[in-house]
C-alpha cells in the first residue's frame, strides 16, 4: 500500500503505511522482509524514487519492455545522483536479462558492480550473481566462476545469505 502511495506521489500516505510495518505482521517471507526494509528507509527519511519503483513493479509483473522504456526515457534524471544511478543500472540489467539481451544486461550489471561494490545495498552482489548465471547459460564456465566468486566477495546488508547460497549453488553446477 505504501508503494501505491509513492506511485500516486503521496509521501505522507507512504510514511503512514510503512509505519505500520513495525507493529504489524512478520518478516517470514521476502515480501514481508521488503516491507520491513522499506519501513527502515522511511524512518531514515528515504522515500523510494517513483520511476525506479514503478519500473520495479512493471518488471515484477512481467512488463519488461514497458519497464525498460520508462527507465530509458528518464535516463537523464539519474545521471547526477549516484544512489539513484546505481539502482537505475541494476534495474536495467535485470530487465535486459529477462529480455534475453545479454550484452545490455551484462553492461548494466557491470556498471552496478563498479558503482556499488563497497556499498551496503544488495544491487552489486545480485548483479555479480546474475552475471554468473548469464555466463553459465552461455557455457562460459570461467566467467561464470569469476562472477559467482565475486558475488561471494560482496557483503550487502540485506539478502546476503540468500545471494551467497545461490552463488555457491552456481559454483557447484559449473565446477
Amino acid at each position: 500500500m505504501g508503494w501505491c502511495a509513492i506511485i500516486q506521489e503521496d509521501p505522507i500516505a507512504y510514511r503512514e503505511y510503512l509505519s505500520k510495518t513495525t507493529t504489524r505482521g512478520s518478516t517470514q517471507i521476502d515480501g514481508d522482509k521488503n516491507a520491513f526494509l522499506e519501513s527502515r528507509e522511511a524512518k531514515l527519511g528515504i522515500i523510494p524514487n517513483r520511476l525506479l519503483l514503478e519500473s520495479r513493479l512493471l518488471f515484477d509483473g512481467g512488463y519488461y519492455k514497458r519497464a525498460s522504456q520508462l527507465l530509458l526515457d528518464s535516463q537523464q534524471l539519474f545521471e547526477t545522483n549516484a544512489a539513484l544511478k546505481l539502482e537505475y543500472n541494476y534495474r536495467l540489467g535485470r530487465i535486459f536479462h529477462q529480455l534475453n539481451d545479454f550484452s545490455k544486461a551484462l553492461f548494466h550489471y557491470q556498471q552496478t558492480i563498479l558503482e556499488g561494490m563497497d556499498l551496503p545495498e544488495y544491487f552489486a552482489c545480485n548483479a555479480a550473481l546474475q552475471m554468473g548465471i548469464i555466463y553459465e547459460s552461455l557455457a562460459d564456465q570461467r566467467k561464470a566462476v569469476k562472477y559467482y566468486n565475486l558475488c561471494l566477495e560482496i557483503h550487502p546488508d540485506d539478502y546476503r545469505s540468500s545471494l551467497h547460497m545461490k552463488a555457491e549453488a552456481g559454483l557447484n553446477r559449473v565446477k
